[in-house]
């Protein structure tokens, strides 16, 4: 009977091992989260999760639990652009469906370019004959979710 509970207690501890290791693996693979920086101390957090959720968060973000305060919620699969209006003021561009959430009592406030695109498009790009592109010192970072990737303007120089 001793051999029993012995074994029956090993067994248990290695039970329970193995459940805090999932555990810790799927709380490592649900958190990838990249941070993307302007000059300036401008940065967002493109925060990927499980499910096929990804969240933007302004600044860095360290939190475990999803985002309360202004965010865009989208897929992992997509692409946009952010614009930084001014430090308060950011406005995204997207070809694929994205949520906005923005309260009016948060310090950053989150604007869809489509919503105004005439105006944006006047304040913020030029036509060169062929292609819109970014006037000078409009501060952007292209982020490409699925591949982990990122561009603005510096980078193209």
């Amino acid at each position: 009977m001793k051999v029993f509970l012995n074994i029956l207690k090993r067994l248990l501890i290695f039970i329970i091992a193995c459940c805090l290791v999932c555990l810790l693996l799927l709380t490592w693979f649900d958190q990838s989260r990249t941070f993307y920086c302007l000059p300036g101390d401008k940065c967002i957090t493109v925060w990927k999760r499980i499910g096929g959720i990804c969240y933007v968060i302004p600044g860095k973000y360290f939190s475990l639990f999803k985002p309360n305060n202004s965010h865009v919620r989208t897929s992992n699969g997509g692409g946009f652009t952010v614009i930084w209006e001014n430090s308060e003021d950011l406005i995204i561009s997207s070809h694929v469906p994205v949520e906005i959430i923005s309260r009016p009592s948060d310090k950053v406030r989150i604007k869809l370019y489509s919503s105004n695109e005439v105006l944006f498009d006047s304040l913020y790009t030029s036509y060169d004959g062929k292609y819109r592109r970014f006037k000078e010192g409009v501060e952007y970072i292209n982020v490409d979710i699925l591949e982990n990737y990122a561009i603005n303007k510096s980078d193209l120089e």
